[in-house]
């Protein structure tokens, strides 16, 4: 009952809203409101990914100029995948994060001062 509590309202909710669209997609106005929403999803979504990315590499940077090297490349390697083929994301999520296990295991952290 609890998880019929939890997901029927929201389910209902996401089922009346896609026949809603359904109807009024056709509508020009629809139209130009979506053409406008995509440009702004990538842009959130980039700016989103740069402010993750950014303590990644702070903290790669301490490790030491191989360690930066990898995550650069793991993440260069991703976007090409992903720009390049017809792949769906979640194997690549998969295979930056299988490559990145692999690679940062195996490459040296550079101690800093205090450190041994």
């Amino acid at each position: 009952m609890a998880m019929s509590g939890l997901l029927l309202p929201s389910a209902a909710i996401t089922a009346l809203m896609t026949a809603g669209f359904s109807i009024i997609r056709s509508q020009p106005l629809v139209q130009a409101a979506m053409r406008g929403i995509l440009p702004a999803t990538i842009g959130l979504s980039i700016a989103m990914g740069v402010q993750m990315a950014q303590p990644v590499l702070a903290r790669a940077r301490q490790e030491g100029a191989v360690r930066v090297g990898a995550h650069i490349l793991i993440l260069a390697g991703a976007a090409l995948l992903l720009a390049v083929g017809n792949v769906s994301p979640v194997p690549v999520l998969l295979l930056a994060g299988v490559a990145a296990i692999l690679l940062l295991a195996m490459l040296p952290i550079k101690s800093g001062p205090g450190e041994k």
